[in-house]
């Protein structure tokens, strides 16, 4: 059923009337646990699809895509530093250093101190291995080759 401009308006009337937006009365409705069973809540992450599609626009999509960028780049820092157990410097590293290295304990490190880029990782080795195109990329289901978690 689709709601016509008259419920819309006496709905913002409501949200006027007790203070609060909708932003936050949708943050509260989808954060809170004591939500989860609710009808309105499950109708809204079953359209969640169409909702995202509307406020996604360009200018959202180069916002977001900022953010990554950010934080991804702010990981391999992290990663590069001195502080962690990844950084060494060649002329200087040992046979017992290279003998004890292992791409596995770097691998979970990296999952652990950088989700986003080991996400990032994931996901494009999974569309290199599959084909899988930007459409299904929100429904892919990796097999165990595919997967690197």
């Amino acid at each position: 059923m689709s709601a016509t401009p008259d419920q819309v308006d006496a709905v913002l009337e409501a949200f006027d009337l007790i203070g609060i937006s909708v932003s936050a009365f949708i943050i509260r409705l989808l954060t809170d646990r004591h939500f989860t069973h609710n009808k309105t809540v499950i109708n809204l992450r079953e359209n969640s699809h169409h909702i995202t599609a509307l406020l996604t626009g360009d200018s959202t999509l180069k916002w977001a895509t900022t953010i990554i960028k950010d934080r991804c780049a702010q990981e391999v820092r992290e990663l590069s530093g001195k502080a962690n157990s990844s950084h060494f410097s060649i002329s200087h590293t040992s046979v017992e250093q290279l003998e004890d290295f292992s791409i596995e304990v770097m691998g979970e490190e990296m999952q652990q101190r950088a989700p986003v880029l080991w996400d990032l990782f994931e996901v494009l080795l999974a569309v290199r291995r599959k084909g899988v195109s930007n459409a299904t990329l929100q429904d892919a289901d990796y097999d165990d080759e595919a997967s690197l978690s």
